[in-house]
């Protein structure tokens, strides 16, 4: 069985080392579109997979509230760049990896599937087996846990990321 619960978030990058000269060497931002997919062999007594309310009770709901209207950066930024986010914007996030759509599936599924298993929802068995992150109204890219394993999901958040 499976489901999919869809989250939304704005934020800012800028993703450097691809093709495209704008996306590569100016700051712009997106209206993200995040579905997330949950799947399981066997339902709740109750008749679900996961109960929509468990996911906000683990923090799934918050790990895309502290993403919203926040600045993401790589952590390979020119330092006078990352220098100038910290000082003049409250909230971002450093990021291991290249800001692309295809690398924040991989991140949001692999940091669910960790809260997931250290929560006590009532369906052990669910999974969040796949994330399609929606960068634009025409592109999206998927992950699915298999996807999970390269990504470092080492975040460091500022302050006022934190506190929201």
């Amino acid at each position: 069985m499976l489901i999919r619960k869809q989250f939304k978030f704005e934020a800012c990058h800028c993703v450097r080392e691809c093709n495209s000269e704008r996306c590569k060497k100016s700051f712009h931002g997106h209206s993200y579109v995040v579905e997330v997919f949950f799947r399981t062999p066997k339902l709740t007594d109750y008749g679900m997979v996961i109960d929509f309310g468990d996911l906000k009770k683990i923090g799934v709901a918050a790990l895309f509230d502290h993403f919203d209207h926040s600045w993401h950066f790589w952590n390979k930024e020119a330092d006078d760049v990352k220098e100038f986010i910290r000082n003049h914007n409250q909230r971002w996030i450093e990021l291991p990896f290249n800001p692309t759509a295809e690398n924040y599936a991989a991140f949001f599924c692999k940091a669910i599937n960790k809260l997931l298993k250290t929560s006590n929802i009532d369906n052990k068995a669910a999974i969040c087996s796949s994330v399609r992150v929606h960068e634009t109204a025409t592109g999206w890219a998927e992950a699915t846990i298999e996807d999970t394993t390269n990504i470092d999901d080492t975040i460091i958040l500022s302050k006022e990321t934190m506190e929201s």
